[in-house]
């Protein structure tokens, strides 16, 4: 009787050292309130009419909020296994933008360095996401994988925000992505290099080289406008480019703010002036006009994401990244369409479609 009790006595301590000893080597992951898989902050949507919005909490923490994709306030597409599966569980700390025109959802954040169990490990941890972008059923569209969209030097690790001791957070963000202040894009700014790096909402892609991809957009909405009114409209912005040098302040003020209304029909010119002129008052406001166009501003992007001449337009883009995005945005829209080269198609069939509103999508008529 007396060797059990000791053999229980004396070793019963030791296990629990061992255990806690060798814990941080069996797995990283504390379970502590950084690893609750939900958003670090609510939804952020820009268009009131979709939502994201939060169902029954569930007790295990396992689980997200039971999100709901929410259109004109009637709750749609339940989101609760999309959003607590991979790849989205590799998400340690996730931020979620609703895209204005209601074609889906982003969710970017800091994921974790050693992959969760469900997610992967080794190779598959290479794969861990810097931004995932979902229709507003949840199906991923498209996946940018961390180490093909950042450099070497712009992945750190760092201590988890929660304050819970664990080390198993990926920082790669100077501060928290944000949305833009024209509602495009969602911006990322590395934490190393100080690096801005964008993904378009509307379109759903990383963009490379931002301000290519906006002269294209301008380029389609320039080409859009009725002929024989694009001369005027361009003496108007040209005035009104003109009119910021005015001694007058408030003035000065109306037309930034007539500037911002034209939206990127305004871009090509800003642009022109920004790179010729050496006043810094005039820098200072182009720059902030700059910042504020909106892409196809009289309709919103609601019509600018299901604008078939526009997205036809994007398909030749110099990035792959956006003509894969647009050809997933042109599957949602036309689903009927058996083909992989839309272009041809839509050249064939573009006077035959229209837009049913009950069923969100084009019908090729007859």
């Amino acid at each position: 009787n007396v060797l059990p009790m000791k053999f229980g006595t004396l070793t019963t301590p030791l296990i629990f050292a061992l255990i806690l000893w060798a814990a941080p080597a069996l797995g990283q992951h504390c379970g502590g309130s950084c690893e609750v898989m939900r958003p670090a902050a609510p939804p952020v949507s820009l268009n009131p009419k979709f939502q994201l919005v939060a169902g029954k909490e569930k007790k295990n923490w396992a689980y997200l909020h039971n999100f709901i994709w929410t259109e004109n306030g009637n709750h749609k597409h339940p989101l609760m296994e999309t959003l607590a599966s991979p790849p989205l569980v590799a998400f340690g700390y996730r931020r979620i933008f609703v895209s204005p025109a209601g074609n889906g959802f982003l969710v970017t954040g800091n994921p974790y360095v050693e992959s969760h169990p469900r997610y992967g490990t080794g190779r598959m941890a290479q794969k861990t996401p810097l931004f995932i972008f979902c229709n507003e059923q949840g199906k991923t569209l498209t996946q940018i994988d961390l180490v093909k969209a950042l450099k070497p030097a712009e992945v750190a690790t760092g201590d988890c925000p929660e304050n819970c001791g664990c080390k198993d957070i990926l920082y790669v963000y100077e501060k928290d992505p944000a949305v833009s202040q024209n509602g495009l894009y969602v911006n990322l700014v590395t934490k190393k290099t100080k690096r801005t790096i964008s993904f378009c909402l509307p379109f759903g892609s990383l963009i490379e080289n931002r301000k290519s991809f906006e002269n294209r957009l301008a380029e389609l909405e320039w080409e859009q406008q009725p002929e024989n009114q694009r001369d005027m409209l361009k003496n108007q912005i040209a005035g009104l480019i003109t009119e910021l040098e005015s001694p007058n302040g408030q003035t000065r003020d109306a037309t930034e703010k007539s500037l911002i209304e034209k939206g990127f029909l305004a871009l090509p010119q800003v642009r022109l002036v920004l790179n010729k002129t050496n006043s810094p008052e005039i820098i200072s406001r182009l720059q902030r006009i700059e910042s504020q166009l909106q892409p196809w501003t009289a309709e919103g992007y609601e019509s600018l994401s299901k604008n078939l001449v526009f997205l036809k337009g994007l398909l030749s883009f110099n990035e792959e990244r956006v003509v894969n995005a647009v050809e997933n945005r042109l599957r949602q829209l036309i689903p009927t369409a058996n083909t992989t080269d839309w272009e041809t198609w839509l050249d064939k069939h573009l006077g035959k479609l229209q837009w049913d509103d009950k069923r969100d999508r084009y019908e090729i008529q007859n």
